[in-house]
C-alpha cells in the first residue's frame, strides 16, 4: 500500500491527466503526450491570471452567435432568472462547478451530459486536494498548488443510451483554462462543446468528443472515431426553479449548492457516432423526449464528509419530482429533500424528510444501492407528502458510481398522487481513492489539445 501511494503521488505531479494515459490526438492518431502539451509549468509555478470577459460573456464572442452555428442571447425577457444558472468561477482548492443535462425517450434512447470547469472525480483532483489539506493543517502553505484548482481539470462527458443501456460515451479533458463561461446566463464554451441560451428561451447544446470502448484491458480511446450531438432544450418552466445546499458546509466554510434550473423540459436533436476512417454512422437517431437539466457548485472538495449520495428524478407530461438521500461519515443524512414541480403551482418542497432505505441490491461494480426509498414529511406549508422510489434495471455501472431506471410515485394524502418513470442514481465518492479503481478513472479519461482536429470540425 505504501508503494502504491508512492507511484499515484508521482502519477498526480503530472499536468492534467494521468501520465500512464496521457494521449496526444491528431489525424486520428494517438501518441504520448510531452509535459510541453498541457503545461509543464502546471507542476511548478502558478497558474497565468486571467482576465474576466468584459461585461461576463465568452471571451472572444458575443451573444449574437457562436462557432456551433447556435444564436445566443441579447438582453431581453428572456435572460430574467437565469443568474443562478450562470458560471461562478469557483477558484478555491477543491472547487467544482458542473452542468448537466439528460433526456431519455420512453423506449430507453437518449443522452446525459455533464460538463466540468473543475471534474471533481478526477483521482489527481483528489490527490491535489489531499496534499493540500495536510499543508493546511501543518501551517505549510507556501502558495496555492495550481493542480489544486478547477482550472485545471476542464472535462466533457456524454453518454448514450439504446434500449435502456449506455451503449457509447466519451470523457474528454482540455487543457487547463480551457473553460469559458458567462457570468450572467448559462452559456458556456468547453473544448469543441457548447451551451448558449437562445431568443426563444431554449438551450442550444453542440458536443463532440472520441469516444471509448471497454475492454480486457481497461478502456480504449478509439480516436478513429467521433461521438456527435446537436441538441436543442426547451425548459417547461421559466428560469431557476430552485437552489438548495447539496450537502452540509464544509469545516472551511465552503458551501456546496445544487441548482435545479430545469428540472422539466423537451429536448429534440441529432445524436451520432461515427467511423471517421471510413465514413460510416455506427449510431444515428434523432431524439425527442421530456429533459433535465441541473447545475452543481461547491468551494471545496466533494467528496469531504460525504460518505455516500442518492438522488434521481422522474418526469411527467407537465410535471417533475427530484429527490436527494445523502449521508456523511457518521452515517448521519445531509440536506435529504424530495420536491414537486408542476406547471401552475408553485414547487412542493419536503426539506429533511424521514427515509427509509432498502439497501438490499449491488451493482455488477459491488456497489450497495437502494433498491426503495421511502421518504415522508411536510413542507413550509404544512402539507404532507411521501415518495417512493423503487429502481428496476441497470442502465450503467462504474466502480464509483450506478444509475439505474426507477418508478417514482409521490402522494399527497387525500389531495394527489403522481407516478412517472426516470433515473436513479448513486454515488460513493471514497472508492475513487481506492488504487484499482482510481487507475481505471485515469484510463477512461482522454487528453484533446487545443490543437486537435475535433475543435475545429
Amino acid at each position: 500500500m505504501l508503494l502504491w501511494r508512492t507511484i499515484r503521488r508521482i502519477k498526480a505531479d503530472a499536468p492534467g491527466c494521468s501520465t500512464a494515459r496521457q494521449m496526444r490526438v491528431a489525424g486520428g492518431n494517438a501518441f504520448p503526450v510531452t509535459p510541453s502539451d498541457f503545461g509543464e509549468a502546471m507542476t511548478r509555478d502558478p497558474l497565468p491570471t486571467q482576465t474576466p470577459p468584459a461585461h461576463g460573456r465568452l471571451a472572444g464572442d458575443s451573444r449574437s452567435g457562436s462557432t456551433t452555428g447556435i444564436a445566443g442571447i441579447g438582453p431581453g425577457p428572456q435572460s430574467i432568472g437565469w443568474v443562478d444558472d450562470a458560471w461562478r468561477q469557483q477558484r478555491t482548492p477543491g472547487a467544482y462547478e458542473w452542468w448537466y443535462f439528460d433526456a431519455i425517450d420512453p423506449a430507453g434512447n437518449g443522452v446525459a451530459m455533464t460538463f466540468y470547469d473543475g471534474f471533481s472525480f478526477h483521482p489527481n483532483y483528489l490527490m491535489h486536494q489531499s496534499r493540500y489539506r495536510r499543508r493546511l493543517h501543518r501551517n505549510r502553505i507556501d502558495g496555492l498548488l495550481p493542480n489544486a484548482q478547477a482550472e485545471a481539470y476542464p472535462v466533457a462527458h456524454v453518454v448514450v443510451y439504446q434500449g435502456g443501456r449506455a451503449v457509447t460515451q466519451f470523457l474528454n479533458q482540455y487543457p487547463p483554462g480551457s473553460f469559458e463561461g458567462d457570468s450572467d446566463l448559462p452559456e458556456f464554451r468547453l473544448g469543441p462543446n457548447r451551451v448558449t441560451l437562445r431568443q426563444d428561451g431554449s438551450f442550444g447544446i453542440s458536443a463532440r468528443g472520441y469516444p471509448m470502448q471497454m475492454t480486457s484491458r481497461g478502456p480504449r480511446h478509439r480516436t478513429d472515431q467521433l461521438l456527435s450531438l446537436s441538441l436543442s432544450f426547451a425548459p417547461t418552466f421559466p428560469g431557476v426553479q430552485h437552489v438548495r445546499p447539496l450537502k452540509a458546509d464544509s469545516a472551511d466554510g465552503a458551501t456546496h449548492q445544487w441548482i435545479l434550473a430545469a428540472p422539466h423540459g423537451h429536448m429534440t436533436g441529432h445524436v451520432q457516432h461515427i467511423s471517421t476512417g471510413d465514413d460510416v454512422a455506427l449510431l444515428d437517431f434523432q431524439l425527442d423526449a421530456l429533459g433535465y437539466h441541473d447545475h452543481v457548485a461547491g468551494g471545496s472538495g466533494l467528496g469531504i464528509d460525504l460518505r455516500r449520495r442518492s438522488w434521481g428524478r422522474a418526469l411527467g407530461p407537465d410535471w417533475a419530482l427530484v429527490w436527494q438521500h445523502s449521508v456523511n461519515h457518521k452515517r448521519v443524512g445531509q440536506a435529504d429533500a424530495a420536491m414537486l414541480f408542476r406547471v401552475g403551482y408553485k414547487p412542493i418542497i419536503i426539506e429533511h424528510p424521514e427515509v427509509d432505505a432498502d439497501r438490499g441490491r449491488l451493482s455488477p461494480w459491488f456497489l450497495h444501492y437502494d433498491s426503495r426509498t421511502f421518504m415522508h414529511g411536510g413542507d413550509a406549508q404544512g402539507n404532507s407528502a411521501e415518495l417512493e422510489v423503487r429502481r428496476r434495471a441497470f442502465m450503467e455501472s462504474h466502480p464509483h458510481f450506478t444509475r439505474t431506471a426507477c418508478r417514482a410515485t409521490f402522494t399527497v394524502p387525500g389531495k394527489l398522487q403522481l407516478s412517472a418513470d426516470g433515473l436513479a442514481d448513486t454515488l460513493r465518492m471514497q472508492r475513487l481513492h481506492w488504487p484499482v479503481i482510481s487507475d481505471l478513472m485515469l484510463m477512461s479519461i482522454l487528453c484533446v489539445r487545443r490543437d486537435d482536429p475535433l475543435w475545429r470540425q
